[in-house]
């Protein structure tokens, strides 16, 4: 074999390259098995750990550090989170109706609508038409969607086209949260999600392995990454509209604990107007601003909150202040020695009730650190389009001293007032959650990854187990080694010597395969990661069968066994390289167009391919060179199976119209069956219920899973498995089935 020095080296290199991956997981191990050892209970077993983050464990690189490079195990075997977001319609259609609507009429139509879509599975678009047939206003549908942002519609385009497009737009709408969410989901480091779209629901569910973290996923996959900037609002200019809204707020809620303080202060913070103040002070937001004279935001109790948000949503108060202001909460809360309070601040709206820049207007979000005070910021770049618009509003910024609102999905993150003219494109976000310390990254993330066409709620959320329990994964495990057990002793008994080098090939093609996962930090091992590594190890053998028999022939012709070697390999390679392009072209367009569990098939396979043909030719070649280099003896066969079908004289071509008429016969018998019988179809094809089910005590899945086996049948009586899933410590089970009778 020509270069094998080059090959010795490619070996030990690949060798070492997966033992320093695969260290990673070994010693993250080590520091999980040591804080279960030390804790009693799971709170402890977290603390442990967290206190373990920024301690170095291996060549320097801390828990948290090798955490994030240790091997990925998939939803399937470690559980994680399950979300289930869903795109709000109504919001979209709102937001294309604009002003055109009547609000009132619109209210009552989308009220109808919410109320007829309980009873119907039909898209949300065909149901707020059916409601607008039902209580809207006589005019033509296509009145509410003709504004000056949308030339698709004119006031002659008929009903039915309108709702084509409606539709168009909605299902765009789903397909392009659908991306957004993979997006974010990627650049948030988690490998191998699920996401999927939930028929014409409008809902996607994501599932996040191995992520615990409820709060922070939440936040990554909700916001719509809508990000504003706004002129305040000096509420100086509308204190007589302020003191009506005092008024009606009293009327309207009626505080008992009223006792509003009469200080007339005119602080110049937030922390010397909250020192200013009565412990009740804050009852009524809108008197205390009065009194206060402060003249950008409010300041609002925190548990006062709601009846806030209640009263700034009303009509009444839309008549109050009409469109000069919008409202938006701080994204941070202020405490003292009374309580916490929130800013309530006053934004100021152009004359088309739009903020100053909105939309795609970010180049590229960063995550970074302030030079000068040290703390977490997100760096933010405009496009080049919106450079020269940033620097007038800085400059009016700095030349009034008059903070600029950065809001972002309705919530206030700062407000800086420009310190001078900045004309590079460039700003920063501050005022992250201190609870949080990915703060900027998620949210440079987000912005990174782009908006959501229409905002997403999260509608079922849940920590769920692995689908399959300890106990069946070490069943799985023990039938893969047995399995693997098997196929080595095997190889010996047909093969003797060279069934020994086979096995040494095969493990090492397991533990590239296994090192190859290990440095992908975007691939995960999965279920069904498992079977494509079961595939590509009887691949691997199958290469070294077909090198073999090569071989033996080639002996059987009185050749030496170096050269019967030499010959065999040469020969073997055009049947071997078939089959295994073959395979991985196939690999190869399910890892392209798959997602979630094939995808994960499909990256084990194209691994698996590879590391399988490197083992299977390099290494086995090598150790014949070696083994005769030392003029050990080679035996390909023993002496049962020497001359194992070397007698057979089968005249199958003679006997070709028997197996015309027998395959004819297998695949009409396929076809009838498919035709009569039909396919065994799973809950993503067949559909199918969704249950959560809790317990008092916790339960085993397998359990539950073989009782409702013997419930969930078919008309045919035939058994339908459901699909069974922990949550959180066990008490809870997710079941899904496709039963639904």
């Amino acid at each position: 074999m020509q270069n094998k020095l080059t090959i010795k080296v490619l070996i030990a290199l690949v060798s070492l390259v997966c033992l320093y991956e695969l260290s990673f997981t070994y010693f993250t191990k080590q520091v999980e098995s040591e804080a279960r050892e030390s804790t009693d209970s799971y709170q402890e077993y977290q603390s442990y750990l967290k206190e373990q983050q920024d301690e170095e464990i291996w060549m320097g690189y801390t828990y948290q550090e090798c955490k994030k490079r240790e091997i990925n195990l998939g939803l399937d075997l470690r559980g994680g989170v399950s979300v289930t977001l869903e795109i709000s319609m109504e919001e979209l259609l709102r937001s294309m109706a604009g002003e055109n609507a009547d609000k009132e009429a619109y209210k009552k139509v989308e009220a109808k609508a919410k109320e007829l879509q309980t009873e119907s599975q039909e898209p949300f678009v065909d149901i707020f038409y059916q409601a607008y047939q039902e209580v809207g206003p006589k005019r033509p549908f296509v009145s509410w969607f003709v504004t000056r942002d949308n030339d698709d519609f004119t006031l002659e385009t008929p009903d039915e086209e309108v709702l084509e497009t409606l539709r168009d737009y909605s299902n765009d709408a789903i397909n392009q949260a659908n991306q957004v969410l993979r997006e974010r989901v990627k650049q948030f480091g988690i490998a191998q999600p699920d996401i999927r779209k939930l028929g014409n629901t409008g809902r996607i569910m994501v599932d996040l392995p191995g992520v615990k973290n409820i709060r922070r996923v939440r936040k990554l996959l909700q916001g719509s990454a809508n990000l504003q900037f706004f002129d305040i609002f000096d509420m100086r200019l509308i204190q007589e509209e302020l003191s009506l809204a005092a008024e009606v707020y009293e009327d309207v809620y009626a505080p008992e604990d009223s006792s509003a303080s009469k200080n007339d202060t005119t602080a110049s913070d937030s922390a010397a107007l909250l020192d200013a103040v009565q412990p009740n002070a804050f009852s009524n937001p809108f008197q205390e601003a009065r009194l206060a004279g402060y003249p950008y935001f409010l300041i609002v109790q925190l548990k006062d909150t709601a009846q806030v948000n209640e009263f700034i949503q009303s009509d009444r108060a839309e008549k109050i202040f009409s469109n000069k202001i919008e409202f938006a909460w701080d994204s941070k809360t202020e405490s003292s020695e009374r309580g916490e309070y929130v800013r309530l601040y006053t934004l100021q709206k152009d004359r088309y009730g739009k903020p100053l820049m909105s939309g795609d207007i970010i180049k590229y979000a960063n995550a970074d650190y302030d030079p000068e005070s040290g703390q977490k910021i997100v760096s933010l770049d405009f496009k080049t389009s919106y450079v020269k618009k940033w620097e007038d509003i800085s400059r009016a910024s700095y030349e009034e001293q008059k903070p600029i609102v950065i809001v972002l999905d309705g919530v206030v993150y700062s407000t800086p007032v420009a310190s001078s003219v900045i004309s590079n494109g460039r700003t920063m976000i501050t005022g992250g959650s201190d609870d949080n310390q990915y703060w900027n990254q998620d949210l440079a993330n987000v912005l990174n990854a782009g908006k959501f066409p229409a905002p997403a709620k999260i509608v079922e959320e849940s920590v769920v187990g692995p689908t399959l329990g300890d106990e069946a994964i070490l069943h799985a495990t023990m039938s893969f080694i047995i399995a693997l057990i098997v196929v080595l002793i095997y190889m010996i008994f047909y093969y003797s010597t060279a069934g020994w080098v086979s096995n040494v090939a095969l493990l090492a093609n397991i533990f590239f395969i296994i090192g190859a996962l290990a440095a992908a930090p975007t691939i995960s091992l999965t279920l069904p990661g498992v079977a494509g590594i079961v595939l590509t190890v009887g691949m691997s053998v199958d290469a070294n069968v077909l090198i073999y028999e090569r071989i033996r022939e080639e002996l059987r012709t009185g050749k030496s066994v170096r050269l019967a070697i030499k010959d065999g390999y040469s020969n073997a390679y055009t049947a071997i390289l078939d089959a295994n392009i073959t395979t991985l072209i196939t690999g190869i367009i399910l890892w392209y167009f798959g997602t979630g569990v094939i995808e994960s098939f499909a990256q084990t396979l194209v691994i698996g391919i590879f590391t399988s043909l490197f083992s299977a030719i390099f290494i086995t070649r090598l150790i014949f060179d070696w083994l005769m280099s030392k003029e050990k003896t080679i035996n390909f066969s023993t002496g049962a199976t020497k001359d194992l079908f070397t007698k057979i004289n089968r005249q199958f071509v003679l006997g070709r119209r028997k197996f015309y008429l027998l395959s004819a016969i297998v695949i009409l018998g396929g076809l009838v069956s498919i035709f009569t019988k039909g396919f065994d179809l799973g809950t993503d094809f067949s559909g199918g219920r969704t249950y959560k089910v809790k317990f008092e005590n916790p339960v085993q899945e397998s359990e539950v899973r073989d009782a409702l086996s013997k419930v969930f049948v078919n008309e045919e009586g035939k058994a339908l498995p459901p699909e069974v899933k922990s949550v959180g410590n066990g008490t809870s089970l997710i079941i899904t089935t496709k039963y639904k009778y």
